[in-house]
């Protein structure tokens, strides 16, 4: 004890002050001068930092057609000045003083549906936020709801709440006025378009506060309740949810970046079409959902026009935009002719245990590209698919691609010349009007995908950027692959980049950029591979979105000063 009591002395008598500071505090002290100038030093000497913007989210996450609405920018905004870039026409974003609060105008002729926006400055661009477009008016969600005597009134009309569970063991109540056989659509879309952190509950109440209705997981972790009232009176949604990503937590859970945009109508709502695939051609689409009107007609949707889903003038009529394409005809069941690839066929098992069997007329040794499509746009099917020969023999039994996804996709390649059954059912036997999917089979076409394993990059002038583009080769595609970037700022190169048939460049080229000192450059650039054949093909590089199930070729480049 004593020991450590003299080195403590030791060290205090090392690191004192002079005696005349601490005694005359009055005094100023050479010391003390520079003591207090050193911070100041620090602030006038050091470079000011500058950031990127970093957007977690958005708030609201949508909007109505035809409206302007105020969004707050959830994470940072960046460094000011700002500016903010939208991926579709009919959207007009304006960046506020404070960069973190924008005003985003839709257009009245803007289409329904997911749109993308992105923060940039001089620093660099965010990563790309969804924005939804909605045709419902829209209101905000007000606190207090938890309690059903504090629900917040929605018009049974049809409104899009955009709410947010702020904090763990939240729930947030809206009273919806409804009249004995009104058919209620309450629908939330929150985790599949938006990568929220929530996996959403919605629960209905009665009148008098029973639970009529819960339903989880309805599109992916986004619920959605069909309920026809038996009563008159004010009825409750409810909105809560659990994590996502699970955790060791068994509680509600919540945060800034919870999320959602709930949907409560007793009007029209879309919940798919018929047929579920579109052709290259304008397509007959008819809508299928609830409270649709009888003369709801098929609908010619042009896919050369700003959206598809602007033919369809119904919420939900965005999920034609996560419909399949096929470069042939689209047919729907019963199909009682045998069919020659290329085919898309679409279908419904309408009732528990029902499997739907179509003939095609198959060459032997063709390779098929064969893929039951259901999950990918909300279908209750879980697919399976049998593929017999002309006796009724099967040759093969097809189930999930993966862990993650329940629908079908192979290559098959016929035996034999003649007839083979395709037949679809559903993995547990069950089956409704929900239960859809579209077959689609079609010849194997050499081709290639380009691939970038991000949406933006930055160039340091001086200093080389070097962009890995994967290459993906189908159905023995063999020609040489040349690159070139559209929407380069003057000074910037690219060296000369060719991916060769077999070699190190088959599947993977890297792209050098540079960008002569001084120069500064932000918005967006194209990456494209043009293949040497005769009538060359000509392929645009896309960047995976994070926790989404799409694809984006809306690169983005920023050059910085050295």
């Amino acid at each position: 004890m004593t020991l450590r009591h003299n080195q403590s002395e030791q060290r205090k008598q090392h690191f004192a002050l002079p005696n005349d500071i601490i005694a005359l505090p009055q005094m100023i002290h050479p010391l003390r001068i520079l003591l207090g100038l050193f911070p100041a030093c620090l602030a006038l000497c050091a470079p000011a930092l500058a950031d990127a913007p970093d957007v977690k989210a958005l708030n609201p996450s949508g909007a109505q057609v035809g409206q302007s609405t105020t969004v707050k920018v959830i994470g940072k905004a960046g460094t000011a000045p700002v500016q903010a870039w939208c991926s579709r026409p009919g959207v007009e974003i304006t960046v506020g003083e404070d960069p973190s609060e924008l005003t985003v105008a839709v257009d009245p002729s803007a289409a329904p549906g997911l749109c993308w926006i992105r923060l940039h400055n001089a620093e660099g661009a965010s990563a790309l936020r969804p924005f939804m477009i909605g045709l419902l008016p829209e209101v905000g969600e007000e606190e207090p709801n938890n309690a059903v005597a504090d629900a917040n009134p929605v018009d049974a009309v049809g409104v899009t709440v955009n709410g947010v569970l702020h904090q763990g063991g939240e729930v947030d109540t809206f009273a919806v006025p409804l009249t004995a056989g009104q058919t209620l659509i309450a629908s939330i879309e929150s985790h599949r378009s938006f990568n929220g952190p929530m996996d959403g509950v919605l629960q209905v109440l009665s009148p008098l506060g029973f639970i009529v209705r819960q339903n989880d997981d309805d599109r992916g972790f986004d619920p959605q309740i069909v309920y026809t009232a038996t009563e008159d009176g004010p009825h409750y949604v409810r909105v809560f949810a659990f994590p996502a990503a699970p955790n060791s937590s068994i509680a509600f859970a919540g945060g800034a970046e919870y999320l959602y945009r709930l949907t409560v109508t007793t009007g029209p709502f879309i919940d798919h079409t018929m047929p579920l695939v579109i052709s290259d051609e304008p397509s007959p689409l008819t809508p299928q959902g609830w409270n649709l009107p009888e003369s709801a007609e098929p609908v010619a949707v042009d896919l050369a026009g700003t959206s598809p889903a602007a033919s369809l003038p119904y919420p939900g009529s965005w999920e034609v935009l996560r419909m399949p394409r096929t470069r042939g005809a689209t047919l729907i069941e019963p199909v009682n002719e045998p069919v020659a690839p290329p085919a898309a066929i679409s279908g419904t098992i309408a009732a528990p245990g029902e499997a739907d069997q179509y003939r095609l007329q198959l060459t032997k040794g063709q390779a098929l590209d064969v893929q039951v499509v259901a999950r990918a746009f909300g279908s209750y099917l879980d697919p399976l698919l049998r593929i017999t020969d002309a006796e009724g023999k099967q040759l093969q039994e097809l189930d999930d691609i993966d862990r993650s996804n329940a629908d079908v996709k192979t290559v098959y390649t016929a035996p034999a010349d003649g007839e083979f059954g395709f037949t679809v059912s559903d993995r547990f036997g069950h089956g409704g009007e929900r239960y859809v999917y579209a077959l689609l089979v079609a010849p194997q076409v050499p081709d290639f995908t380009l691939g970038v394993e991000a949406d933006r990059f930055v160039l340091k002038s001086g200093t080389p950027l070097e962009i890995p583009v994967t290459i993906t080769r189908t159905a023995g595609f063999a020609a040489e692959i040349a690159f070139s970037i559209e929407g380069l700022p003057d000074g910037v190169t690219l060296a000369e980049a060719r991916s060769l048939p077999e070699g190190d460049t088959a599947g993977k080229v890297t792209l050098k950029l540079e960008a002569p000192a001084g120069t500064t450059f932000s918005g967006p650039i194209t990456i494209r591979g043009t293949s040497s054949e005769e009538t060359p093909t000509v392929r645009t590089a896309g960047a995976s979105l994070t926790g989404v199930p799409i694809r984006t070729d809306a690169i983005w480049l920023t050059v910085t000063p050295e």
